[in-house]
């Protein structure tokens, strides 16, 4: 990371909570706990992208530029929650262990697994689905045609923002259940690392450690 990126967060961190000294903990022992922090913050930015949607839509003055960039922002951050892990963060959320995948009466199952689809088919990748519909047609003058007349193709899509209040309050829903699950590995996390940190050295821990 860059020194100016670095000092920034460092600054940032100091200037917090100004009531406590805090101890940084070092990258190699919070790996598995920042992954689930930052999944945490993921899910917080996909459940207000739904509601601010959803607000957007009983707006009288609709922007469908703003509207699609909520949307498609949206099922990006949603998917990133679930894709495989790189090779610096292991942890990702698991359907199988998150859902029942037996309960065909799932909304949490079957509200995940439309994000999904339309994150696969639609945003990430380019295939046929409801998601885009694009005509092509070709473009003829009216008039008599010359030899030195090109023929031009053109384009007309339409590109695939729910317009569905109901689906928009069940990613809600969706977020809400997450967010709990998210918590329990958070502390699970949390109490492993706790006993980790205040079992190194005291003169690392001094180090590490941003006084007010």
């Amino acid at each position: 990371m860059e020194n100016s990126k670095l000092n920034s967060l460092l600054n940032r961190i100091k200037n917090l909570d100004k009531n406590y000294n805090k101890i940084l903990v070092p990258p190699w022992m919070s790996k598995q706990i920042t992954s689930y922090m930052l999944i945490r913050e993921d899910l917080f930015f996909v459940k207000t992208n739904a509601e601010l949607l959803i607000n957007c839509k009983n707006n009288k003055l609709r922007v469908e530029h703003t509207e699609e960039a909520l949307w498609y922002s949206l099922i990006i951050i949603y998917g990133r929650c679930f894709s495989n892990a790189t090779k610096g963060q292991k942890v990702k959320l698991d359907k199988e262990k998150l859902f029942s995948a037996n309960d065909l009466n799932n909304n949490h199952l079957l509200t995940h697994n439309k994000l999904i689809d339309i994150r696969n088919n639609f945003i990430a990748h380019r295939g046929d689905n409801e998601n885009e519909i694009p005509i092509v047609y070709l473009k003829l003058p009216v008039d008599e045609i010359d030899e030195t007349y090109q023929p031009e193709f053109e384009i007309v899509s339409t590109r695939y923002v729910t317009d569905s209040f109901e689906f928009l309050e069940e990613i809600v829903l969706l977020i809400n259940f997450l967010i709990p699950q998210v918590d329990m590995k958070l502390k699970k996390c949390g109490e492993k690392l706790k006993k980790g940190l205040f079992s190194l050295e005291k003169d690392l821990l001094l180090k590490l450690t941003i006084k007010i």
